[in-house]
């Protein structure tokens, strides 16, 4: 009993990391790696040290808040990532538009 149970948990792990291997794309299996409208457009990534009023202002923003602080420092990192997903949108919406 024991020996079906621990061939059936390995039947699904090997069925769920199948699936998330060769459906990365929202269900399409040709599509291996990323979009082709992304490839050459740099995703915003936190260039800040984590302690740091930069590094709370770039998070603050990626969530989608706006960039009004007391602090000059949250607002400067705030601001860069609107800065950077501004360019990564651009990058992209020109690749779609090749």
């Amino acid at each position: 009993m024991l020996e079906k149970f621990v061939y059936f948990v390995l039947v699904i792990i090997v069925l769920w990391v199948g699936y998330n291997t060769f459906f990365t794309d929202h269900g399409n299996p040709f599509q291996f790696g990323p979009s082709p409208a992304t490839v050459g457009c740099i995703e915003p990534e936190n260039p800040y040290s984590i302690n740091s009023p930069y590094y709370a202002g770039f998070e603050w923003g990626r969530d989608g808040n706006k960039c009004v602080n007391d602090s000059p420092l949250f607002e400067e990192g705030c601001s860069e990532y609107t800065s950077l997903y501004d360019e990564y949108v651009a990058c992209i919406q020109t690749q779609e538009s090749k």
